[in-house]
């Protein structure tokens, strides 16, 4: 990918002039090319302004193949939130990799938790809107996976070789308390993905040492003892659970097995081969408030204890882009859900930029480049990061229309 020079910057200066206009009860607007950067803002007041698709309706195939540079200089194209407060600078470096990992309640005010990582190094962060001071959180030098309890504790797992070591954050001193220590074999020397269970117990995707297939097993935080979970097919590649800890597991034939450890049943939901077209990224669970599975930006589900229809999501071509490997590829991301509103969109994160989806209406806008994730306080606000500053949409931009 070419660097953008200041002449770049004005033909993409240009291009956000074009861009379509959404909101979330008023159709998509398109805007003459000519139109000026302040009549476009004048007009839009309210909305949203929707970064377009880079192709619009096909994508052309073969060696000798080149798109122009406008469609070249819209996939780079720098999109402020624009509906959006600008809440805080962050004091972090401009080439590390921040992230919003949890926003705590508390009497007065809320405190956000942050990860960042810089090269090979990861620090935990938090910061009070109330005093509006930052402290880092005491860390083992070497973190491997990070997770937070339904007491919104912020646990590390350190693998070794022969141990894996577990600890907890003592926030009230902010230290490092040592919780659990297995031996390495038992989860194979490795996590290759993992769920937190309300239960305190850990659903671990690891190797299987003989077959080397990919299996589900329960992990007991306060026993260390590791129970095999029997399941339809010996390869799974995606684990989550939802807050009333039921286990939902992906395999690799496209089935999603809904497994509830109370009552001991097993409910099946089997994919589409339609229900992945040219996905690109992880498969990434997502529970709504209202009680529906959402697998990225492929299809929904009940979320009930029984064998549930499958809703097949028609995707938005403002997914596809660019890979950052430097081929110049092309592929269609499956971003993913990060949080619902109460006016029932589903927001989304995708490499390209954060993007929210309406169902009701089937509506896609892609509403900023940011290369953030999207978290929800308890009072219904958003937060995302841009340029290195932290932004919030207020609950009122998202109520309930009327």
């Amino acid at each position: 990918m070419k660097k953008v020079n200041n002449v770049s910057k004005l033909i993409l200066t240009t291009l956000i002039i074009s861009l379509v206009s959404c909101g979330v009860s008023k159709p998509f607007q398109e805007f003459d090319l000519k139109s000026s950067f302040t009549e476009v803002m004048t007009e839009t007041e309210n909305l949203e302004v929707c970064l377009p698709p880079i192709i619009k309706s096909s994508l052309p195939l073969g060696e000798n193949v080149t798109l122009s540079l406008e469609e070249l200089e819209s996939s780079t194209a720098t999109l402020p939130p624009l509906a959006w407060d600008k809440a805080e600078e962050l004091p972090f470096s401009e080439n590390s990799d921040p992230r919003i990992e949890l926003i705590n309640p508390r009497s007065r005010s809320l405190t956000l938790w942050f990860r960042v990582q810089e090269q090979s190094t990861m620090s935990f962060w938090t910061y009070s809107l109330e005093t509006q001071k930052w402290n880092e959180v005491t860390s083992p030098s070497k973190v491997d996976h990070y997770f937070f309890d339904t007491e919104s504790q912020l646990w590390f797992i350190v693998e070794g070789n022969v141990e894996l070591q577990f600890y907890k954050i003592d926030q009230a001193e902010n230290k490092l308390k040592e919780m659990l220590i297995i031996d390495a074999s038992k989860l194979n020397n490795r996590i290759l993905d993992f769920a937190y269970s309300p239960e305190h117990s850990l659903w671990v995707i690891m190797s299987n040492p003989t077959t080397l297939n990919q299996i589900l097993v329960n992990l007991d935080l306060q026993t260390g003892k590791v129970t095999d979970h029997v399941t339809l097919s010996e390869y799974i590649i995606g684990v989550d659970t939802d807050e009333k800890g039921n286990v939902f597991s992906l395999n690799n034939k496209g089935v999603v097995e809904r497994f509830n450890p109370k009552a001991k049943t097993v409910s099946y939901t089997y994919l589409s081969p339609k229900s992945s077209y040219w996905n690109a990224g992880e498969t990434e669970f997502f529970f709504t408030e209202t009680g529906q599975v959402y697998l990225n930006d492929l299809a929904w589900f009940e979320n009930d204890d029984y064998s549930s229809n499958l809703h097949l999501i028609f995707r938005s071509a403002v997914f596809v882009t660019q890979t950052d490997d430097g081929s110049g590829s092309f592929v269609w991301e499956s971003p993913e859900p990060q949080a619902e509103t109460e006016d029932g969109r589903i927001w989304y994160k995708s490499m390209r930029g954060l993007a929210w989806h309406q169902p009701e209406t089937g509506e896609w806008c892609m509403f900023t480049s940011a290369k953030s994730n999207i978290v929800k306080d308890s009072q219904g606000n958003l937060w995302i990061i841009y340029d290195n500053a932290l932004y919030m949409l207020p609950a009122s931009e998202t109520s309930k229309q009327e």
